[in-house]
C-alpha cells in the first residue's frame, strides 16, 4: 500500500505541474489573441492549430501514447485558447 500512495503522490505532483503549465500556456494565448486583434487577424488560425497537432500526433508516437487520445486532449486546449483570445 506504501508504494501505491508514494506513486499517486507523484501523479498529484505531476497534475499539478500540467495545470500549472496550462495557466502559462493560457497567459500566453491571451497575450498571442491581443497581437491578433492589433493585427486585425482572426483568433482561428487552422494553419498553425494542423502544425500543433501534427507535433502533438509526432510528439505522443515518439512516447509511446496514443495520438488520437493525446490529439483530443489538444482540442480541449485549443478550444480554451480560443475563448480566452476572444476575450481579449
Amino acid at each position: 500500500m506504501e508504494e501505491l500512495e508514494k506513486l499517486r503522490e507523484k501523479i498529484d505532483l505531476i497534475d499539478e505541474e500540467i495545470i500549472e503549465r496550462l495557466y502559462v500556456r493560457t497567459d500566453l494565448s491571451k497575450k498571442i489573441g491581443k497581437i491578433k486583434k492589433d493585427m486585425g487577424k482572426d483568433v482561428m488560425d487552422g494553419p498553425r492549430e494542423n502544425i500543433v497537432k501534427n507535433q502533438w500526433e509526432e510528439l505522443s508516437k515518439t512516447h509511446d501514447l496514443p495520438a488520437d487520445k493525446i490529439v483530443q486532449i489538444l482540442d480541449i486546449i485549443l478550444s480554451i485558447s480560443r475563448s480566452e483570445q476572444e476575450k481579449v
